[in-house]
């Protein structure tokens, strides 16, 4: 399995239920990510929030397991400040 690391700025739009909506700031064209409420901290709960935060791209390869894949899946996304 390859996984890319990317950092980027984003900035929340809305809360929905236990779930947090954010736009990925610097590039416009992202679309809108779900993300758990529990992620951000309190500061960063706040409608039009800026913080950073560092994702991973994964690209599965034929022989990697599933729980290979549910790892990866699991480190996702981490909210940097």
């Amino acid at each position: 399995m390859r996984i890319y690391t990317h950092e980027n700025r984003a900035r929340l739009l809305f809360h929905l239920n236990a779930y947090s909506v954010i736009q990925i700031s610097d590039l416009p064209a992202a679309p809108l990510w779900e993300i758990s409420t529990r992620l951000l901290s309190f500061e960063n709960r706040i409608v039009n929030a800026e913080f950073r935060i560092r994702w991973n791209a994964i690209s599965p390869e034929p022989h990697d397991t599933i729980d290979e894949l549910r790892e990866a899946l699991h480190q996702f996304i981490e909210i940097l400040d």
